[in-house]
């Protein structure tokens, strides 16, 4: 259903060319998203967590910085001076990306930010409520 998702047809000789990529736990891998790409399924006991990140050159015109603020970040959540940039915290050094950093946010953006922080928000108070009760 994911408009985004082709399914590579089982006689298509491209398929004797899949690789599983073996990695650690806690390891990143990176590859260009033009790359073909897929998962495999996860045929084992033990949990496994994915998360995707998208990076793209400040002159995306679809790059803007996600509205969070230093309160929506985890208390022990350590930033770096990279992801102090990428949050929005702190400035790019290019002219360019300050200005593309200065532009207005989409207002429906903004909102839906601000309903996940309101109901995050209500999540963290209900679960200190059930460790006070």
């Amino acid at each position: 259903g994911d408009p985004t998702t082709v399914q590579i047809p089982i006689d298509d000789p491209i398929r004797q060319h899949i690789q599983r990529m073996p990695i650690r736990k806690g390891s990143l891998l990176v590859w260009d998203s033009r790359l073909p790409h897929g998962n495999y399924p996860n045929n084992s006991n033990h949990m496994r967590i994915v998360q995707y990140l998208h990076m793209a050159p400040i002159t995306d015109e679809a790059l803007r910085p996600f509205p969070l603020t230093r309160k929506d970040l985890p208390e022990k959540f350590q930033l770096t001076e990279l992801s102090e940039k990428l949050y929005g915290f702190k400035p790019w050094g290019s002219a360019y990306a300050r200005a593309r950093f200065r532009e207005k946010r989409n207002q429906r953006v903004l909102e839906q930010a601000e309903y996940e922080r309101q109901l995050r928000n209500a999540m963290k108070a209900q679960c200190q409520e059930a460790k006070t009760n």
